[in-house]
């Protein structure tokens, strides 16, 4: 759970995060939840979903990620500029017995529904860490790729 600082004050926001490793690489997939009365409820479009492609690197004997956007629903990108879907962020991560911490967020060891890991595997398999073009933001609308 990623909590979505200052999104509805008075109100818990999260992201229910999920993320698939598979050697190297990784998608890491962000639902929207608000916590009301100490229970989850999902929501159709509050908070927005997006989700990643990443790979894991060492640079200097420490761990990374580099993340892409390649999907997403109710999120904002600024206008103009590069291509959103382009624009790769790296972060450390941090590996210890409590599990795998990444941009201040801990995931923890578990088992995924099946037609998550299904879904999840198969964006894998079938989207790159680097940016192709052949699934843009916004096709209207083309941008150039980030630098």
């Amino acid at each position: 759970m990623e909590e979505m600082k200052g999104y509805e004050p008075g109100k818990k926001w999260f992201h229910e995060n999920s993320l698939l490793i598979k050697n190297d690489e990784a998608v890491l997939d962000k639902v929207p939840v608000e916590i009301v009365k100490g229970k989850k409820e999902y929501s159709a479009s509050d908070g927005g979903f997006i989700t990643y492609r990443g790979r894991f690197f060492r640079r200097d004997g420490k761990l990374f990620i580099s993340l892409r956007p390649i999907l997403s629903d109710y999120i904002i990108f600024p206008t103009g500029g590069c291509e959103p879907y382009s624009k790769i962020t790296t972060f450390s991560v941090d590996v210890s017995v409590r599990g795998v911490e990444i941009d201040g967020v801990l995931y923890h060891v578990a088992t995924l529904p099946k037609d998550t890991r299904y879904n999840l595997s198969r964006m894998l398999r079938n989207e790159a860490l680097e940016y192709t073009g052949a699934h843009p933001y916004d096709s209207k609308h083309k941008r150039p790729p980030c630098q």
